[in-house]
């Protein structure tokens, strides 16, 4: 079905009793944003909420399955995708999906939920408003705020920006193991900025260890 289409049938459904919003938590590496997305999903079903929860595809640092993983091994299924359209595509097909379900106990999703949001384009900032404004979703964003070099991520950057709430997450440095760390520092020589890492390519560290 096309956008026109789309928007003709989802302007059928109340929302107004709903109030979007956007919350996003930020940080290096092994700052524990997975655990936190999980965490999102996991308090948005115990209320009795619809929950769609997407990652980026690029991100098979753990697994090629369709999951959330984080760096201590807890799992969250989830749908994989490459653009912010998808995300999009994905959420009106399962509001058009209810409207044709004669089950009167479908439940209607109320929380959209997107892990590793950096390296997303910035469409996804439109996708996060529209879901928020139009539809008066709750958005639960994660991602990176600096790539190795410190340097802010744009889609993150501009995501903080239009958030109602920004959790700022830390890690323990992994190199002076003194202080909390707020960078991701990169431990292989490579200087492109898409690199994807593991836990043997990049290590959290504290401003003074990362500028080292």
């Amino acid at each position: 079905m096309n956008e026109k289409g789309d928007s003709m049938i989802c302007s059928q459904i109340d929302f107004s009793g709903e109030i979007g919003s956007c919350i996003i938590a930020v940080g290096p590496m092994f700052a524990s944003k997975s655990s936190w997305v999980i965490g999102q999903a996991a308090k948005e079903l115990i209320v009795g909420s619809g929950v769609m929860v997407f990652k980026h595809a690029s991100d098979t640092r753990y697994t090629e399955k369709e999951e959330i993983f984080t760096h201590d091994g807890r799992t969250f299924n989830c749908y994989c995708v490459t653009e912010a359209s998808h995300i999009r595509e994905k959420f009106l097909n399962q509001i058009i999906g209810s409207m044709t379900q004669e089950n009167e106990e479908h439940v209607k999703t109320s929380a959209v939920i997107i892990d590793e949001c950096q390296f997303f384009s910035e469409d996804l900032v439109g996708v996060v408003q529209e879901l928020v404004n139009e539809y008066n979703v709750r958005v639960y964003v994660a991602g990176l705020d600096m790539d190795f070099r410190g340097q802010p991520w744009d889609t993150t950057a501009r995501i903080m920006a239009i958030s109602d709430e920004v959790h700022k997450m830390r890690a323990i440095c992994g190199i002076c193991q003194k202080r909390y760390a707020t960078h991701s520092k990169r431990t292989s020589g490579s200087e492109e900025v898409l690199l994807l890492g593991a836990k043997d390519g990049y290590v959290a560290a504290c401003r003074n260890c990362h500028n080292r």
